[in-house]
C-alpha cells in the first residue's frame, strides 16, 4: 500500500503497516504459519528476504503516544473500539486520509474494514474511495489524486532488476513520488548488475535505507499452492506471473 509522498504527516511512522499487518491473517485457515510479509522488494519465501519492516511492531498504544509526541490534539488517550476522536497535527490537519483502492474486490474491501477499524481507534480516519479498476489505475494513481492507495505487485522474472522503477527517484511506476538519493544510487546499480547474489546484496542495502521513510507498506502475499506427483522432482512454487513451468528446464522424474 503506498502513501503521497508530497502529504508529509508528523505521524508518518504511526503508519498503517505498523498498525494492522498482523491482522491480515485471513489466509492463516488454509496456510497455517503464513508469516507477515516485511519487505517491499522481496516476498517471505524468496532468497535474499530479510524482515526490513519488522522494526515497526504492533503497538496501538505507541502510535497514540508519537501523535502526541508530535504535537497531534484531539486524538483518544488510549485505544479503543468505540473511539470517534481524530487527531489533528501541525502543519498537516486533521489526520483523516482518502483510502482508494479497486471497487468489487472482496479481498481488499475486508482489508480496508481491518485497516479502518484499527487506526479509528488510535484517532485515524479513513474515508473509502473505491473505484473501478480503469479509473483506479488510468487516472486516479497516475494523476496523484490520491492519499492512501492499496493495488497488487504482480512480478515478472524481471522486477528484481527493475525495482527502480516503483522505489527510485523518477522511477517509471513510483506513483508516490518517493525519493531517497542514496537509495537510488544502489538501486540504479541493481539494473545493470548481472550476478545475483550482488544484486540481492544491493537491493538488501537500498531496502535499509528506505524503511527508514516508509515508501511503501507492505501488507501480504497471497499464498501460491504447487501440486505435483512425487516422482516430479524440481517443481517449486512460483515466485513471478510465469507460473508453476517457470524452472521446467530443471524438472527430472525419479
Amino acid at each position: 500500500m503506498q502513501h503521497r509522498s508530497r502529504r508529509r504527516s508528523s505521524g508518518r511512522r504511526s503508519s498503517p503497516g505498523s498498525t494492522v499487518r498482523r491482522s491480515l491473517a485471513r489466509y492463516q485457515t488454509i496456510a497455517p504459519g503464513l508469516p507477515t510479509l516485511q519487505s517491499n522488494i522481496f516476498k517471505t519465501f524468496e532468497k535474499g528476504y530479510v524482515k526490513a519492516y519488522a522494526k515497526y511492531p504492533f503497538s496501538q498504544t505507541k502510535v497514540i503516544s508519537m501523535l502526541k509526541g508530535k504535537g497531534c490534539t484531539g486524538g483518544p488517550d488510549k485505544p479503543s473500539a468505540g473511539n470517534d476522536k481524530i487527531f489533528s497535527c501541525p502543519g498537516v490537519g486533521k489526520l483523516s486520509f482518502r483510502f482508494s483502492t479497486t471497487a468489487g474486490n472482496q479481498l481488499r474491501a475486508l482489508t480496508f474494514e481491518v485497516i479502518q477499524r484499527q487506526l479509528k481507534s488510535v484517532g485515524i480516519e479513513l474515508v473509502p474511495r473505491f473505484q473501478p479498476a480503469g479509473l483506479l489505475f488510468g487516472t486516479t494513481l497516475p494523476s496523484g489524486d490520491w492519499d492512501l492507495i492499496m493495488f497488487t505487485w504482480v512480478e515478472t522474472p524481471s522486477t528484481k532488476i527493475l525495482s527502480k522503477d516503483k522505489l527510485a527517484c523518477g522511477g517509471d511506476s513510483n506513483f508516490g513520488n518517493y525519493c531517497n538519493r542514496s537509495a537510488t544510487k544502489l538501486l540504479d546499480r541493481t539494473a545493470t548488475e548481472l550476478d545475483e547474489n550482488t544484486r540481492t546484496k544491493l537491493l538488501n542495502q537500498a531496502e535499509a535505507l528506505m524503511v527508514n521513510d516508509v515508501p511503501s507498506i507492505p501488507m501480504f502475499v497471497r499464498p501460491v499452492f504447487t501440486i505435483a506427483a512425487k516422482k516430479l522432482k524440481g517443481v517449486t512454487t512460483p515466485t513471478t506471473s510465469e507460473g508453476t513451468p517457470w524452472n521446467a528446464n530443471t524438472w527430472a522424474v525419479s
